[in-house]
């Protein structure tokens, strides 16, 4: 075995004395401890990028390490990761001890890798434009207050405690829906993918995908043309905070809004609600004084009113008083003379009245005796005896009726002139009644009509009296001390 494993690396050695240039993606790249030896499959992919039509296993060794990192790091934005194509050189190697064949790597071409990206890039970008998807996911309308936030990155990363620390110094809890997904390398693509399809399904307001800093290289998987469809077709506004300060992705074009890092789009939603919570505050503020000056006005005009409708009700008091004032004299004038009119104006209409009833009786007994007479004459039965003497009766009671009426109407046309002079006001004054009116002749009716320092005038049955009052003396309740 020894032998034939000699002869075959003494064959590859003939067919491959020198080195040659390989092309390929990248997979299962590992470092040994202290990172001394890199080793990885490069992998040729079929033109639907699915299968894997051959496979390569290449060493990077320690020796061979230095010149590689010089040449990748006089390249900006170019590292070595899984899943982007790279061009390397070096020579084809069976290593006996092992049986194994393997590509021993000693140089590469960054140039190669990042022409095959930017190539990728516009035609994605190109394909997107003519599908008008560049600007789809731009059309949705950002909330004016995004609360439930949906996270696409790599939970426990830089980026993600960057992004949720300044979320929550903000102060505004926010609810964060989380899904974890690669960043880069083979796998970023696929679990990118499945975390926007998971966010589809739960009720966020605006989805984020955020990543730290990197070469372009590393940010491969946000260029591919998968990743910014799914992007633009999503239903909610997608920002996108990728850590590089130079280059703009795929997924940030196609997304809503590009920031450039995880909190510098954490800070935009937050300055949104901040500034929604300012406008509210504004608004609240411009609400409250336009209703206090709508109140003032109001206030100002419900006085001016009142003290309308108090000079209009002073007026109408005054010339109602002084109708009740001359009601007054002319009832004490006229109501004496007046009941005694009609006094008299009863007596005659009495005395008229019984000569009239006494006049009917009279002719009525004697159209009774006649009749009786004439009745008996012709010996009528008792029966109609009997109807005579009830219709003599029922015509006196009905000659009695107007004396009656006289004397009832006269009892009540004394009570009349009783009560007239009853409320006479001289004489309320003549049993020791006063009456108390304000300075401007209004009757006082309660203490409350008055307060202290108004100018009081009574008047009693022989004068009146001016005073000025010092205090109220409220009513005391029963059983109430003060």
């Amino acid at each position: 075995m020894e032998r034939l494993n000699a002869a075959i690396s003494g064959a590859l050695q003939d067919r491959f004395p020198q080195e040659i240039w390989v092309r390929g993606e990248i997979q299962g790249l590992s470092r040994t401890r202290m990172r001394k030896h890199w080793y990885f499959e490069l992998v040729e992919k079929d033109a639907l990028g699915d299968g894997v039509k051959a496979r390569l296993s290449v060493a990077l060794l320690s020796w061979k390490r230095t010149s590689v990192d010089r040449t990748i790091t006089a390249t900006p934005g170019f590292e070595l990761d899984d899943g982007i194509e790279v061009r390397i050189r070096g020579r084809v190697d069976f290593y006996p001890p092992f049986g194994k064949l393997q590509f021993a790597m000693s140089g590469i071409d960054p140039a190669f890798t990042l022409g095959q990206l930017a190539a990728q890039r516009e035609r994605v970008l190109l394909a997107l434009k003519q599908e008008g998807l560049l600007r789809l996911n731009a059309r949705h309308a950002m909330p004016m207050v995004p609360q439930r936030i949906g996270l696409v990155t790599s939970v426990g990363s830089a980026a993600y405690n960057d992004f949720v620390n300044e979320l929550q110094q903000g102060g505004f809890g926010y609810r964060i829906e989380v899904v974890d997904a690669r960043v880069q390398g083979a796998d970023a693509e696929k679990t990118l993918l499945a975390a926007l399809a998971a966010l589809s399904r739960r009720p966020v307001d605006v989805v984020a995908i955020v990543r730290g800093g990197g070469s372009r290289s590393d940010l491969a998987a946000f260029d591919v043309e998968t990743l910014a469809r799914a992007i633009a077709k999503m239903s909610v506004p997608v920002i996108t905070g990728i850590g590089h300060e130079i280059d703009t992705s795929v997924a940030d074009m196609v997304a809503h809004t590009a920031y450039k890092t995880p909190t510098a789009c954490a800070a935009a939603l937050v300055q949104r609600t901040a500034e929604f919570i300012e406008t509210l505050d504004a608004l609240s503020d411009r609400v409250s004084r336009t209703v206090l000056e709508r109140v003032d006005s109001e206030n100002r005009g419900l006085v001016g009113e009142a003290h309308r409708i108090a000079a209009l009700a002073n007026g109408h008091l005054k010339g109602a008083s002084r109708y009740l004032e001359a009601v007054r004299a002319r009832l004490r004038r006229e109501a004496p003379r007046m009941v005694e009119h009609r006094r008299r104006t009863l007596l005659s209409l009495g005395g008229e009245l019984r000569a009239m009833g006494r006049l009917s009786l009279l002719r009525r007994e004697q159209g009774l005796l006649s009749a009786r007479q004439a009745l008996t004459m012709a010996r009528l039965d008792p029966m109609l005896a009997r109807r005579a003497d009830e219709f003599r009766l029922k015509t006196r009671f009905l000659a009695k009726q107007p004396l009656k009426r006289i004397e009832r109407e006269e009892l009540r046309l004394d009570g009349v002139a009783a009560r007239v002079r009853a409320l006479d006001p001289s004489q309320v004054l003549a049993r020791g009644y006063s009456i108390s009116r304000d300075e401007y002749g209004h009757l006082v009716r309660s203490i409350f009509d008055l307060k202290p320092s108004d100018v009081l005038i009574t008047s009693y049955m022989d004068g009146a009296l001016r005073s000025r009052v010092e205090d109220r003396i409220e009513k005391q309740e029963p059983g109430r001390s003060s």
